[in-house]
């Protein structure tokens, strides 16, 4: 079948040796944005040769190289779930070819669905990092926004001010605490965070027991914040990381995950430490727009998904 999207490129399905192409084109991608994530690059190494990939479609210039591609990856039946990937080489950006190019994809998946489960809802995902264009071209084709991961970062000096919220104490981090702190991170995530994975992350080099705090009603620990180094980051680096953060449901509100933070920054700064880091996995801004406007974090990355689902 013949297909056209935008010129100047030459369009066809990707089969075969082009997956080699794209594979390579993906990697140039990644390294001229510098992503935080490479979700296409992880899909294209981990991708078992004997599942289908999906539908693809790639645009070469008259000498052969590839500078476009569009990939449907089909990663769930029930539902039909596509994670929308591809890229534009910088050299032919701004020329509109994006956009076709999404819409050529949209139209593949629900072809897709339509032969293949009719009458099944399609699940569409579209990972969007630092790409305000791609943003506005999903949201005007009915894509809302499910989760915001945002890395935000401040400088340690000056510190701000620390809330005392009332009936409240505050006190490091220690083992003996670790399973209240466990059983309120599940309340507070929903989440079935199992012993040995929760051992194993305060077991990690990059712990800092010493940088990290509880807070207490009544001797019972009602609010938590665990920190660290980035894993990347050697034993000297000066810069605090934020891994958890969560207080009961109940105590919300009051202040105590202000003052959770600003007594883990003064411990970082004892240390040596200039600046501090968190990273902001939520279903909606206001969180990171709290970090900035109580703390005076600002964002340094970030990575929305978006989804659209098609009756």
């Amino acid at each position: 079948m013949e297909i056209f999207i935008a010129p100047p490129l030459n369009w066809r399905e990707v089969h075969g040796d082009d997956w080699t192409e794209v594979a390579r084109l993906q990697a140039q991608l990644d390294t001229l944005d510098d992503p935080i994530g490479n979700l296409a690059q992880d899909l294209l190494i981990s991708w078992d040769p004997q599942i289908s990939r999906g539908v693809a479609v790639g645009g070469w210039d008259d000498y052969g190289s590839l500078l476009a591609y569009g990939w449907n990856a089909l990663v769930a039946q029930e539902p039909p779930t596509f994670q929308i990937l591809g890229g534009v080489h910088p050299t032919h950006r701004y020329k509109g070819i994006g956009g076709r190019l999404l819409d050529w994809q949209l139209a593949r998946a629900i072809a897709w669905r339509d032969a293949n489960a009719p009458g099944q809802q399609l699940r569409l995902i579209c990972t969007v990092e630092g790409q305000p264009g791609l943003e506005s071209l999903l949201h005007e084709r009915g894509f809302v926004v499910t989760r915001y991961l945002v890395d935000m970062v401040r400088d340690l000096e000056p510190l701000p001010h620390a809330p005392h919220p009332e009936g409240v104490t505050f006190e490091q981090y220690t083992p003996e605490r670790g399973q209240e702190v466990l059983a309120l991170h599940r309340v507070c995530f929903e989440a079935p965070f199992s012993e040995e994975r929760w051992a194993e992350s305060l077991d990690a080099n990059e712990f800092r027991p010493e940088w990290s705090v509880v807070a207490l009603r009544d001797d019972r620990v009602v609010g938590y914040c665990l920190n660290g180094v980035l894993p990347e980051m050697d034993a000297g680096a000066d810069q605090g990381w934020c891994d958890r953060l969560g207080v009961a449901p109940e105590e919300r509100r009051h202040g105590i995950a202000e003052a959770m933070l600003v007594r883990s920054m003064k411990a970082m700064t004892s240390d040596g430490c200039t600046s501090c880091g968190i990273s902001v996995d939520v279903q909606e801004r206001r969180v990171a727009a709290w970090l900035t406007r109580a703390l005076g974090y600002e964002a340094s990355d970030s990575v929305v998904t978006m989804e659209r689902i098609v009756a």
